[in-house]
C-alpha cells in the first residue's frame, strides 16, 4: 500500500516538479493511471502505525521470554541488520542502474548506506552531504524502532514485571512534555527530546505492549485507562479520519484477545509465509516497485500489481537465504561473551 501511495503522490505532483538531467530541467512525465485508485490507498501509509503496535507486542513477549537483556540486543541484531545491508544493496543497484524521473529524483548515493545501516537519522550525517539520505525512504521507520528496542531493554532490566507501568508512564510523561515543548520557545530542546523519545509514535508501542500483557493475563481498569491515554495521544499528532483508523486497530486488538480463537486464523500458511518474509518485503518494496513502476507508466496499475508481487518474491528470497541464518549468526555472537544462546 505505501508503494502505492507513493505512486500516487508523484503522480499528482508531476506538473509541478522538475528533475535535472544533462544540465537540463526537465518537468516530471508521470502518465495518469493512479489518482482514480488514491481513494483506496491514501491511507496506506498508516501500515506503518499498525506496525508499531504489532511491535510493541512481539518484543515486549519476547523480552518476557528471555532473561538476559544481551541476547534480546545480538538476537534484535541479527534479524535486523543482515537483511537492511543485503535490501540496502539491492535497492542501490536497481536505483543506479535505471534512468527514469523517479530514480533521478530520489538521487540515491553511495553515502546513503551510512544512515541506513547504521539506523540512524540521516541529518546526523549532513556534514559528509547535504543531499544524503535513506537508501530507501521507508528506512525511517526502523530508527524509530531501534530507539524503542533501547528503551524498553532498560525499562524491562529495572522493572521487569512491572516494566509495561514503567513504560506507560515514560510514554505519558513524553507526551506531557511535547505538549509543553510545542507550546515554548525551546526550539533546539525540542527537536533533541524528540530524537531521543519519539513522541509521535512511542504511545503506538505502549499500546502493543498493553495488549501483550493483557494476553497473559486479562483486561483491567488499568489497561482501559493506557489505552484510552493511546487514542487521545493521537489527536496531538493525526488527523480525525486517521484517528479512526488507528482507533480501528485497537479495537481488532482487542477482540482478538477477548476471541482467540479469531487468532487462528493467523496459523494460515500463507499468512505464516507472508508474515516471516515482512521484514524483507518492507525492505524492498518501496524505491525498487516504485522506479519499476515509473519505468514503463504506460502499462497501467497491472504493472503496480507486479512490482508488489515481486517484491513479495524478492521479500521471500532474502528470508529464505538471510534472515533464516539470523539464528545462527546470533549464537555464534553469543558465544563470544561467554553465553549460551541454545539454553535461553
Amino acid at each position: 500500500m505505501e508503494l502505492l501511495r507513493e505512486k500516487i503522490h508523484l503522480e499528482r505532483t508531476r506538473r509541478s516538479q522538475t528533475y535535472r538531467k544533462g544540465g537540463v530541467k526537465t518537468p516530471l512525465t508521470f502518465y495518469p493511471y493512479g489518482d482514480e485508485y488514491a481513494h483506496i490507498w491514501r491511507f496506506g501509509y498508516l501500515g506503518v502505525e499498525l506496525f508499531f503496535i504489532i511491535s510493541g507486542f512481539v518484543i515486549f513477549s519476547s523480552l518476557q521470554s528471555r532473561q538476559s537483556i544481551i541476547v534480546f540486543a545480538v538476537r534484535r541484531f541479527t534479524r535486523l541488520w543482515p537483511p537492511m545491508l543485503i535490501c540496502s544493496v539491492m535497492t542501490f543497484m536497481v536505483m543506479a542502474s535505471l534512468d527514469n524521473p523517479f530514480t533521478t529524483l530520489k538521487n540515491v548515493q553511495f553515502l546513503d548506506f551510512i544512515p541506513s545501516l547504521t539506523l540512524t537519522k540521516p541529518p546526523l550525517w549532513t556534514w559528509l552531504s547535504p543531499d544524503i539520505n535513506y537508501i530507501d525512504d521507508a528506512y525511517w521507520s526502523l530508527f524509530v524502532e531501534v530507539r524503542f528496542y533501547f528503551w524498553i531493554s532498560i525499562i524491562f532490566a529495572i522493572w521487569r514485571e512491572k516494566s509495561w507501568i514503567a513504560f506507560l508512564v515514560m510514554s505519558a510523561s513524553t507526551t506531557i512534555i511535547h505538549i509543553f515543548l510545542i507550546h515554548s520557545e525551546l526550539n533546539k530542546l525540542h527537536q533533541i527530546f524528540n530524537q531521543l523519545f519519539f513522541p509521535k509514535y512511542i504511545y503506538l508501542f505502549c499500546a502493543g505492549i498493553i495488549f501483550s500483557v493483557v494476553y497473559e493475563t486479562k483486561f483491567s481498569k488499568w489497561h482501559f485507562g493506557g489505552l484510552a491515554y493511546c487514542i487521545i495521544a493521537s489527536f496531538i499528532f493525526f488527523r480525525i479520519a486517521e484517528i479512526v483508523i488507528i482507533s480501528i486497530f485497537f479495537i481488532i486488538f482487542a477482540l482478538l484477545l477477548y476471541n482467540r480463537k479469531i487468532i487462528l486464523f493467523l496459523k494460515n500458511p500463507v499468512l505464516v509465509w507472508i508474515g516471516l518474509s515482512s521484514y524483507s518485503i518492507y525492505l524492498l518494496h518501496q524505491n525498487i516497485g516504485v522506479a519499476f513502476i515509473v519505468n514503463d507508466p504506460n502499462a497501467g496499475v497491472s504493472r503496480a500489481v507486479i512490482a508488489i508481487l515481486g517484491s513479495i518474491v524478492l521479500g521471500t528470497i532474502v528470508h529464505l537465504t538471510i534472515e533464516r541464518r539470523s539464528g545462527a549468526l546470533s549464537l555464534a555472537i553469543l558465544r563470544q561473551f561467554g553465553v549460551d544462546g541454545r539454553k535461553l
